[in-house]
């Protein structure tokens, strides 16, 4: 039997337990992303890992003001995209909710400007997201319907919506 087919036949098997399976199977892309001094990375079972500065909790481990080994984010699991800003991290889980911890200082963790966060907390009023992204004190995320939301800082314009001013509320773009 040809090599190729057995490849085929493997793949059909694969995808047929996926399919009969549905939401019982999940592996998360691997994927890692920088910020400043700190690295965040998606591990394939959905945890979450991160190593380096901690001046604000961007690590999301507790292990302030530094860790030179990864360490697991508290409480945060299901992940399937996560992003790294300069000091904060974000993350979104399998059920599409959008999940920030580190420095608040504009409001990029969503809900207002001002405290730190030293673990994950659930960003309110996004759902059906499916990849964030942080920036210089602001984080995107983008939805399944296209649109993209855009909160904190808008040094340069960041955010899109025609102002320099901060955004503590999450919103269309």
């Amino acid at each position: 039997m040809p090599y190729w087919f057995v490849e085929r036949r493997a793949f059909q098997l694969l995808l047929a337990l996926l399919l009969v399976w549905g939401n019982g199977v999940y592996a998360a892309t691997p994927t890692i992303s920088l910020g400043i001094n700190y690295a965040v990375a998606l591990r394939s079972d959905g945890k979450v890992m991160t190593w380096g500065g901690d001046d604000a909790g961007q690590l999301g481990t507790g292990r302030l003001p530094f860790s030179t080994i990864p360490g697991l984010v508290a409480n945060l699991d299901s992940v399937k995209s996560i992003g790294a800003g300069v000091i904060h991290s974000l993350a979104v889980r399998n059920d599409g909710t959008v999940w920030a911890w580190g420095e608040n200082k504009d409001g990029q963790l969503g809900g207002g400007a001002g405290t730190k966060r030293a673990s994950a907390t659930q960003v309110q009023g996004i759902t059906s997201a499916t990849s964030v992204c942080g920036g210089d004190y602001f984080s995107l995320a983008l939805k399944s319907d296209a649109t993209v939301w855009a909160w904190g800082a808008s040094y340069d314009g960041a955010l899109g919506n025609g102002s320099f001013a901060p955004q503590d509320e999450t919103a269309a773009r």
